[in-house]
């Protein structure tokens, strides 16, 4: 897969406006609920950062000076710090909006989005190569009369991962809609059990 020019990199010195952009897309994009608290993490996300002790030693001094003006409010939740924007924060957000360049990163939605669609839409043919080989198995099972049940144990399985996996690369290749910055991927809302899933790399199947 090629590397698309926004994924995570190292932390680089950042406008406070664009970390409250940051905070406001990460606030929309919720696991939650949108509008909720989110984390340092989240916020570093969608500011293009990767994860880490670096990242975290960085932003603090800037979500705590965005606290100290009133811009941002702290609070806690399972027990880790959260941040969220004031009515303040949203204002001054609003106002540089109108003045500044608020250009961030791919969100981490769109991320998910574009590199399963991705994976998806380049192993397809090999999706259903996987999927077309244990039908002959099972055909050729099927013929076996000395074939065993714990044959058919593995075959059952080795075919429900299979269609599984030719069924989310067709969702993920034709179905899932591309996700807008503006709310939460619709499909991300779903049940957890339901979400798009990270596909399996074809060799790496039952």
């Amino acid at each position: 897969m090629n590397v698309h020019p926004s994924e995570l990199g190292r932390f680089h010195p950042v406008a406070e406006n664009l970390v409250l952009a940051a905070t406001d897309r990460a606030q929309r994009h919720s696991r939650w609920r949108a509008g909720d608290p989110v984390s340092l993490i989240d916020i570093a996300a969608h500011l293009g950062f990767e994860r880490g002790a670096y990242t975290t030693r960085k932003m603090r001094p800037i979500l705590s000076q965005l606290v100290e003006a009133g811009a941002m409010e702290r609070s806690r939740r399972l027990s880790r710090e959260h941040w969220a924007l004031t009515r303040a924060g949203r204002a001054r957000l609003t106002r540089a909006r109108r003045g500044e360049q608020l250009q961030l990163p791919e969100s981490p939605q769109h991320r998910l989005w574009r590199e399963t669609h991705t994976q998806a839409v380049e192993g397809m043919d090999a999706y259903r190569g996987c999927l077309r080989e244990a039908l002959h198995q099972a055909a050729a099972l099927i013929e076996d009369e000395a074939g065993d049940s714990l044959a058919w144990q593995k075959l059952t399985k080795r075919l429900a991962v299979r269609s599984e996996l030719l069924g989310s690369a067709i969702h993920c290749a034709r179905e899932g809609a591309e996700p807008a910055d503006s709310t939460r991927d619709v499909q991300d809302a779903r049940p957890l059990e339901e979400r798009r899933r990270i596909l399996w790399h074809p060799d790496k199947d039952a």
